[in-house]
C-alpha cells in the first residue's frame, strides 16, 4: 500500500469554518478501501471530505487505506487551527503626522503569540 499524498501538510495552518482533506493511494493489488476514522464521518470509500474546524488549536484527522486483501495504512494529519485575528498596539513611534527628518526605532508587540509568530519581538526602523 503507497500513500501517494495527504492533505493538508502536517501541522498546516488552517482560517474559516472548514478545511479540505484528501489522502491519494496506490497498490499493485488494487485499493480495497479509503476512509476517515472517527465519529460522524461518511461511509467509506471516500478520498476527499470537508472537515469542520473547532476553537483555535490542534485538530487532527486519521486517514485509513486497505488494500484489496485487506492490509490497512493508517495516516494521521494535525492541523493548527487559528482563526483569531491578530492585534498590534505600537509602544514607541513619532507622533501622528510628524516630519521625520533622520532614522528612527519604534517598537510594538502583537497578539495572539501562536506557534507561527516569531519568538522574540521585532524593532522596526524607518528612513525619511
Amino acid at each position: 500500500m503507497n500513500i501517494d499524498s495527504v492533505g493538508p501538510a502536517e501541522r498546516a495552518l488552517v482560517r474559516g469554518s472548514s478545511f479540505r482533506t484528501y489522502i491519494k493511494t496506490s497498490d499493485p493489488r488494487g485499493i480495497g478501501d479509503t476512509a476517515l476514522i472517527g465519529t460522524g464521518y461518511p461511509s467509506s470509500p471516500i478520498t476527499s471530505f470537508t472537515e469542520k474546524t473547532g476553537k483555535d488549536g490542534t485538530q487532527s484527522v486519521l486517514w485509513l487505506s486497505a488494500d484489496t486483501f485487506g492490509n490497512p495504512t493508517y495516516v494521521k494529519r494535525t492541523v493548527i487551527v487559528d482563526n483569531t485575528a491578530p492585534a498590534v498596539s505600537i509602544k514607541k513611534a513619532p507622533k501622528n503626522k510628524a516630519k521625520v527628518k533622520k532614522k528612527f526605532t519604534g517598537t510594538a508587540t502583537g497578539s495572539p503569540r501562536s506557534s507561527w509568530w516569531p519568538p522574540t519581538p521585532r524593532r522596526p526602523t524607518a528612513s525619511p
